[in-house]
């Protein structure tokens, strides 16, 4: 084999290693992208629930007579931050307890 022959080899193993890296690149960026949408969805679905929540306590509690806290007789992004980070992590438990 001659001197041509083997640069030209090496020259298409070259190209070959790069072609397999973005792609290994791209594959990557694909898994990432995924990643975060899962994460997203799943940040919405513990959002919806608190809510659903916030708004059926509310509901409930009228239906009972209770009289809930006048700062809490608000939509759930109106709530005190720690009325929120509460039912937030209260919805999170849930859907870790009782999965899809």
């Amino acid at each position: 084999m001659g001197e041509d022959e083997l640069a030209a080899i090496a020259k298409q193993e070259a190209e070959d290693v790069e072609v397999a890296e973005a792609e290994a690149a791209a594959r990557a960026d694909m898994d990432a992208q995924a990643q975060y949408e899962a994460e997203q969805e799943e940040l919405e679905r513990i959002y919806n629930l608190a809510k659903f929540m916030h708004d059926e306590y509310e509901k409930a509690a009228k239906v009972v007579g209770w009289n809930t806290q006048d700062k809490c007789k608000v939509e759930f992004d109106d709530l005190p931050e720690a009325n929120r980070k509460v039912m937030l992590t209260v919805a999170r438990r849930v859907l870790e307890e009782y999965p899809k």
